[in-house]
């Protein structure tokens, strides 16, 4: 099969709250999730991640972890106990099976590693928002 003849995986009017630290990586995940049609809001700390969820619903989290005034892990914790997101991934440089059992616990439905490749994080969005439909 061509490789070239497969669509390209789309998050059209998929609302994702997209919570990373580190601001080039930050706007090039951004750029490209709303390239394939996501509407996506960012915040680069957890006090913005939280400013954020206070009036709006969001599809999707996806968070770091590390932020430098808190934990991603706070976020999805309050995100998804106040119903303000349907799903959540977190995307970090922690590995290792603590780092998966911690995100778990904390509420994120997946755990993915930087780096990772943004058509990945596309093809995971889509595959946890259809399981959370």
């Amino acid at each position: 099969m061509n490789h070239h003849s497969a669509p390209r995986p789309r998050l059209d009017g998929v609302r994702i709250l997209l919570v990373e630290d580190e601001a080039d990586l930050l706007d090039a995940l951004a750029e490209h999730l709303r390239s394939v049609g996501a509407s996506v809001v960012t915040a680069s700390s957890l006090k913005a991640a939280r400013a954020a969820l206070v009036d709006a619903q969001f599809d999707l989290l996806i968070s770091d972890i590390g932020l430098p005034d808190g934990s991603g892990h706070d976020v999805a914790t309050e995100a998804r106990g106040a119903g303000r997101v349907r799903a959540a991934m977190a995307l970090t440089g922690n590995r290792g099976e603590a780092a998966v059992d911690a995100s778990r616990a904390a509420g994120f439905q997946m755990h993915l590693t930087k780096p990772c490749d943004p058509a990945t994080l596309v093809r995971v969005a889509q595959l946890l928002l259809a399981r959370e439909a």
